[in-house]
């Protein structure tokens, strides 16, 4: 086999394995660290799980998607 294939073998198969690797990391750097102040505030004002995103009711305590406690204790968006 000559030196060229094998290269090209090589980028072929590990690209896809690199570029997998950094989108997996990015993820878990994002989601590890505990939500800000500021993330906590928008959560409340806009129904918003601050730990992963997903769209909640108001009487929701806890998230159902990640299981993440909620702002308050009756859940998110009690503004008065």
């Amino acid at each position: 086999m000559s030196l060229l294939f094998l290269i090209g073998m090589f980028l072929l198969v590990m690209t896809p394995l690199v570029i997998f690797f950094i989108v997996v990391l990015r993820f878990y750097r994002d989601v590890s660290r505990p939500p800000t102040d500021e993330e906590l505030q928008v959560a409340r004002d806009f129904n918003i799980c601050p730990n992963c995103g997903m769209s909640l009711e108001r009487r929701w305590s806890h998230c159902p998607h990640c299981g993440a406690k909620l702002p308050t204790g009756e859940g998110v968006g009690n503004k008065q």
